[in-house]
C-alpha cells in the first residue's frame, strides 16, 4: 500500500480502504483469508514526519489445534509506524536504512509504502495454536474422535 505524500493532508487525518492480501505480500501459504483485508490508518504528518496508527480487521480461516475442525477467525490487529523522510546525505536506500535503524520506517519524500508493517501486523496476530472455542475438548488421543460431538465410546474412554 503507497501513499502519495502531496496527498496527506498537515496535520491529523483518517483514512480507510480494503486491500487484497496479496498486494501487501500475504499469500495462502502465509494464511488463508476471507475476503479482503480492512485497513483504517490515522495518521498525524507535521512536516516530512508522519506517525500512523493502523487497524486490520480480516477474517483468517484456521484450523483448530484440537479437533482440527476448520473455522474463521476475526483479526483485530493493531500496529504503528513513525516516518521520516531520507536524509539526503545518505546513500542507502529507504529499505536497507529501514532495517538498520529499526523504529524508523524512512521514505523518498513522495511515496510511502507501508505493505510489510501490514503483513508483519496480520502474521505475528494469528495465533500459534489457534482454537475454535476456549473449551473446545480436541480429539480422544486413543480413537481420534472429536469430543466436541459427545463422549468417546473407545475402550480408553474412560481414561481419556
Amino acid at each position: 500500500m503507497e501513499l502519495k505524500l502531496h496527498e496527506v493532508e498537515e496535520g491529523q487525518s483518517r483514512l480507510d480502504m480494503e486491500l487484497a492480501a496479496d498486494s501487501v505480500g500475504i499469500s495462502r501459504q502465509d494464511v488463508a483469508l476471507e475476503g479482503p483485508l480492512k485497513i483504517g490508518l490515522s495518521l498525524d504528518r507535521r512536516g516530512d514526519e508522519i506517525w500512523i496508527r493502523g487497524t486490520v480487521h480480516a477474517i483468517a480461516l484456521q484450523q483448530c489445534s484440537r479437533c482440527l475442525v476448520e473455522f474463521s477467525q476475526i483479526l483485530e490487529l493493531d500496529f504503528e509506524v513513525f516516518c521520516a523522510k531520507l536524509p539526503s546525505a545518505r546513500m542507502m536506500s529507504p529499505k536497507a536504512l529501514d532495517e538498520e535503524d529499526g523504529g524508523v520506517h524512512f521514505h523518498d519524500g513522495h511515496v510511502l509504502s507501508i505493505d510489510s508493517e501490514i503483513r508483519e501486523a496480520v502474521l505475528l496476530g494469528l495465533p500459534m495454536r489457534p482454537l475454535c472455542r476456549d473449551t473446545c475438548a480436541g480429539l480422544c488421543p486413543r480413537c481420534g474422535e472429536d469430543r466436541n460431538l459427545g463422549p468417546c465410546r473407545c475402550v480408553g474412554a474412560a481414561a481419556g
